[in-house]
């Protein structure tokens, strides 16, 4: 049975942790002077064309990661937070899939939070 010192690797692993944390990041800018009650994710839509929906923007929401980790988490978490916001739909307006550790460039998803006006 191997033993572990757990005084001895707790340094490591809160930097470790410290890293993972502080390598995501949401953004959001409100645009609109309207504000929704949240709603649930599921109820929001994610879009990758202009809809044929009248609708109003309500924010540019943002997420990135420096890990690495799959543009699906990205877009998930654009749409998380336009779901905060009230919206019914997030229209993605950049997704970019990279990989940090070789080309220096953070995994990103931008998209405008919107709610139907009809």
């Amino acid at each position: 049975m191997i033993e572990i010192d757990v005084k001895a690797i707790t340094p490591v692993l809160l930097t470790a942790f410290s890293l993972a944390c502080g390598a995501c990041r949401s953004t959001m800018m409100q645009v609109s002077t309207h504000h929704y009650p949240a709603v649930p994710v599921s109820s929001v839509q994610i879009h990758y064309k202009e809809p044929t929906k009248p609708y109003e923007v309500i924010a540019l929401v943002s997420h990135m990661n420096s890990l690495g980790f799959p543009i699906s988490w990205e877009i998930a978490a654009v749409r998380e937070e336009a779901a905060k916001l009230g919206a019914n739909a997030v229209l993605i307006i950049n997704a970019k899939q990279r990989y940090p550790f070789i080309t220096g460039e953070n995994v990103t998803a931008t998209g405008n939070a919107i709610k139907w006006t009809e």
